[in-house]
């Protein structure tokens, strides 16, 4: 994974619109997906219930919303705002309105966030297993510091 990060470092300062670009449409499409499940499931997005429908539990025909990754939420408790991460990397968060915004976080499988742009800075690790576990970042000292993602 840091073999994979250090790559893609090599690319900040290159023209990365069509990545950024490419990067808000996915999100924007599970973001969409996720509503659209909730509301025929009457499970609230935030629910683990919810996050595990979408990925591992979901429906063979339907296939899945998003793989491992990780859903940022802007208040505690997993509430407001989210922005989902899907197994890309998101090396500024900034890109998207999401730098030094994200409180709580669900987690399925590696992530890793850092307080600046393009994995810079310090690193928080967080592994989830076994139903979308939510973390307080505020518990690794990072609400409102997580600038780049990579899950």
């Amino acid at each position: 994974m840091v073999e994979k990060i250090e790559k893609i470092k090599q690319n900040e300062k290159g023209d990365n619109a069509v990545a950024r670009e490419r990067q808000e449409k996915l999100a924007k499409r599970v973001l969409e997906d996720l509503q659209e499940l909730s509301e025929r499931t009457g499970l609230p997005v935030s629910s683990t219930e919810l996050l595990m429908k979408a990925s591992d539990d979901s429906q063979p025909l339907e296939g899945r919303i998003f793989n491992h990754s990780a859903l940022l939420w802007e208040q505690s408790g997993g509430i407001g705002a989210a922005w989902p991460v899907f197994g890309i990397p998101y090396p500024d968060l900034n890109w998207f309105l999401w730098g030094n915004r994200a409180v709580s976080i669900n987690v399925n499988g590696l992530n890793i966030l850092t307080d600046n742009p393009w994995y810079g800075g310090q690193w928080v690790v967080l592994f989830g297993f076994f139903g979308w576990p939510l973390f307080e970042l505020g518990g690794f000292g990072f609400a409102r510091r997580a600038e780049a993602i990579f899950g």
